[in-house]
């Protein structure tokens, strides 16, 4: 199967904001979608959905693509890859390991490497071992947009058209204004990847980039210890949760600890280095910035404050345990997990 041929065949499990988005981008190049949806999903979903984008201010539509909700309907054919978007919670429940194993037999049948769009402590090696794959074919995969459900109904700036976005089923946004970059897919196997990377590039209005494992392990575990203080704070604005002195050094300490994790290496303990109290909060301030018009703190909200905190929160208690395990004390990170704790009680 020659996978960098147009009308390559997409099989993208989970139709959410990221799995739509992603789709609405590779259907522009011209590849075959199938979204692979819950059981009973499949005759309410839409043949044409309706994507609103924040750089440019128009509604576009996607359609022309085929769902499912039966795996079991999807044995024996062949997909040139396979897109999963089940965060980590949902990947370890047990309907999560009962699908994620079905994908595997799937994958190694038709030879289709599989991109984990998920992050968490230990979410790829959860996935090897359910799977049953080889480390070679399995990519982790991160989206450059700021993407959700047009019902979220995000506080948004005035200038932005309201009556369009009532008539979108997806809202997105690049990461900040001229950056094409739209997809970043982890370049442990370039030769596996290398062909989707094409694939994706031909879209014209994105960018897909190669990221090296290391920095995909690092940037997919840091921003946590920051995330527990946006939380603590309710999710107020980067400016008023610095503020908070206390907390912020704090956090910033646990980012440390889980940075100098001895699975992180020297780069690891060099990034620890970097991110220091003045650089973390100018890194978030600037993705507040660029996330303009959406509410950089109320996106946090919906998504790290809501349907993923509990992930959020076993990553961290993870990582606490791997510290422990490698000797180090993680003082910083323990007593802000018992903060972030305190809050939810």
């Amino acid at each position: 199967m020659n996978q960098s041929e147009t009308n390559s065949n997409i099989l993208i499990v989970g139709a959410g904001a990221v799995g739509i988005t992603l789709g609405y981008h590779l259907k522009l190049a011209k590849a075959n979608i199938t979204f692979l949806v819950r059981p009973g999903k499949k005759a309410n979903f839409p043949s044409t959905l309706k994507l609103y984008s924040y750089d440019d201010k128009t509604l576009n539509e996607f359609q022309g693509f085929d769902v499912s909700d039966d795996i079991n309907e999807l044995i024996g054919k062949k997909y040139s890859y396979i897109i999963t978007t089940l965060d980590g919670k949902s990947s370890r429940t047990e309907e999560g390991i009962i699908l994620l194993g079905k994908i595997g037999d799937l994958a190694r049948n038709s030879n289709s490497p599989v991109i984990m769009c998920g992050v968490g402590h230990g979410l790829r090696e959860h996935y090897l071992q359910i799977m049953k794959m080889s480390d070679s074919m399995l990519h982790r995969g991160v989206s450059g947009w700021t993407t959700h459900q047009a019902r979220a109904e995000m506080p948004i700036h005035s200038s932005t058209d309201l009556n369009t976005i009532k008539n979108a089923d997806i809202c997105f946004k690049k990461y900040k204004e001229n950056s094409d970059k739209g997809f970043q897919i982890e370049a442990n196997n370039v030769a596996s990847i290398k062909p989707f990377v094409e694939l994706y590039n031909r879209c014209k209005i994105s960018r897909c980039i190669l990221v090296k494992p290391q920095m995909m392990n690092i940037f997919s575990t840091m921003v946590f210890p920051i995330y527990a203080a946006f939380d603590i704070m309710d999710w107020q604005k980067v400016s008023e949760v610095v503020a908070n002195k206390e907390l912020w050094k704090l956090a910033v300490r646990a980012q440390r600890e889980v940075l100098s994790l001895p699975k992180n290496g020297f780069l690891g303990k060099a990034m620890a280095i970097i991110f220091g109290n003045l650089s973390t909060a100018y890194l978030h301030n600037s993705l507040e910035k660029n996330s303009q018009p959406i509410n950089y703190q109320e996106f946090n909200r919906f998504h790290h404050g809501g349907k993923v905190r509990p992930q959020n929160i076993e990553t961290l208690k993870l990582s606490v345990i791997e510290g422990e395990a490698s000797g180090r004390k993680m003082k910083s990170l323990k007593k802000l997990l018992e903060k972030l704790e305190e809050t939810s009680n």
